[in-house]
């Protein structure tokens, strides 16, 4: 770009957008997920791997589109990871076999380990969203492990829901943060054009 053109256009700000509707999506089937126990009854798992296969492939979907590589990791790992943990409750509920527990367990390990390991990319914008919703998502693990409050098929939608709706904020809360930074930049921009 030489001295005295326009600026390029912003493409990122589609992106931002598209990543918070994504989050707040999210957030609707976390919501969704929670109350399944007391809608679907006996169809709980399959309503929960359901609602999860969706937002993983939602987060696959979005990732493998993305513009830029910057985050592309981030939203990839976390569709891989409620793509498969889905896919294996949603088995577990076909065949009926298998620890239902454990594979909560090591979803939301999985999951919180993951979302530990995104704040430290993301500590200068929104890192301390992610390292909350890991540290939930860890939490959640080990009550589900522990069947502490509750147990059985309420656990499963309720625990699993709470932790789509804290993914889900913190995807909208890392786009709001984006903004508010391209903002800055772009507003630097032109002070510097003047």
């Amino acid at each position: 770009m030489t001295r005295g053109s326009p600026m390029p256009p912003v493409v990122l700000f589609p992106e931002v957008n598209q990543l918070q509707r994504l989050g707040l999506a999210l957030m609707l089937l976390g919501v969704l997920c929670a109350f399944s126990p007391f809608i679907a009854r006996e169809a709980v798992v399959s309503v929960v791997g359901g609602i999860l296969l969706v937002g993983g492939s939602a987060l696959l979907i979005h990732s493998y589109w993305r513009v830029g590589v910057s985050g592309k990791s981030v939203t990839l790992i976390l569709g891989l990871i409620a793509t498969v943990f889905a896919l294996l409750i949603l088995a577990y509920a076909w065949s009926h076999r298998g620890n239902l527990t454990l594979v909560l367990v090591l979803y939301f390990v999985t999951d919180g380990i993951w979302k530990i390991l995104a704040s430290i990319r993301f500590r200068a914008s929104s890192g301390w969203v992610w390292l909350c919703s890991g540290a939930l998502s860890l939490l959640l693990g080990m009550l589900v492990w522990q069947q502490w409050p509750i147990s059985g098929l309420r656990a499963i939608g309720t625990l699993t829901g709470i932790n789509v709706v804290s993914t889900g904020g913190s995807l909208v809360l890392l786009a709001q943060s984006l903004k508010g930074a391209i903002g800055d930049v772009l507003a630097s921009a032109r002070d510097i054009k003047r």
